[in-house]
């Protein structure tokens, strides 16, 4: 058995579609034929609802209830068959941190069938948030290219980018996406400014992955409860979308070899 790569996909702000993405890019994965499962993190907004996770368990009922992350499984939509369900509650008493740190590490355990553990991870800073950032083998850092939301992204590096979630070779696996781009020029003028300043006053070095094309379609099907990638094969942002699966899957291979 193996232990699943952890792709956390969160962002500074809501609106700027971080569900969106990791919905989809879960799809997008387990239609390339890798084992894949998406976890519902995000717990300041709905979540993963357009994967038909409506209403999850909550993340520390669900660690208190279940003794492994295979128990918590549902299906999914089409290609996307497993689905993991977290949520965390205010009343809950369990250390949000500890919490955390359990459930994160059932993400990663030893599995015979998932490649990959999808996060999605909301807009959250909290202990939750610093915890996936630290486990994780890439970081999917989801942004627009207005400037509020690029603030807020550099923001969430400088609030969850801590010492301990740097590699083994001192680099953080943060990957910046920039969604709704009206091209390739404006989603590289953003990872610039968000790069520089990392770099001039965090002294973090972050990688780009590419855009997602602002498209119609993702606004329609919102609300269809399946992802667009599989709804719409052929619109500009299924086939963005793409492409992000192929660069995410590279880079993860790349890690995993060096």
């Amino acid at each position: 058995m193996h232990r699943p790569k952890l792709l956390v996909v969160g962002g500074g702000r809501a609106g700027v579609g971080t569900t969106t993405i990791a919905v989809n890019l879960a799809a997008a994965l387990a239609q390339a034929r890798r084992g894949t499962r998406l976890a519902d993190a995000a717990t300041e907004g709905p979540g993963a609802v357009l994967a038909r996770v409506e209403g999850g368990d909550a993340l520390g009922g669900a660690v208190a209830k279940r003794p492994a992350a295979r128990d918590a499984l549902e299906p999914g939509p089409r290609e996307l068959e497993r689905l993991l369900a977290a949520r965390t509650r205010g009343n809950d008493p369990t250390p949000a941190r500890t919490v955390g740190q359990r459930r994160t590490g059932e993400m990663r355990g030893p599995d015979r069938e998932a490649e990959y553990v999808v996060v999605d991870a909301g807009n959250g800073v909290g202990p939750l948030a610093r915890q996936l950032w630290e486990s994780a083998d890439l970081i999917l850092l989801v942004t627009t290219p207005e400037p509020a939301a690029v603030m807020d992204a550099y923001a969430s590096i400088k609030l969850l980018a801590s010492p301990g979630g740097a590699t083994p070779g001192g680099r953080l696996p943060i990957h910046t996406l920039v969604n709704r781009s009206p091209n390739r020029s404006i989603a590289r003028q953003v990872h610039a400014r968000l790069s520089q300043a990392c770099l001039r006053f965090l002294g973090i070095e972050i990688e780009r992955v590419g855009f997602v094309a602002d498209d119609p379609r993702v606004a329609d099907g919102d609300g269809l409860g399946e992802p667009v990638v599989l709804r719409a094969p052929r619109c500009r942002f299924a086939r963005g979308i793409r492409a992000l699966g192929k660069t995410v899957l590279r880079r993860t291979i790349q890690t995993a070899v060096t």
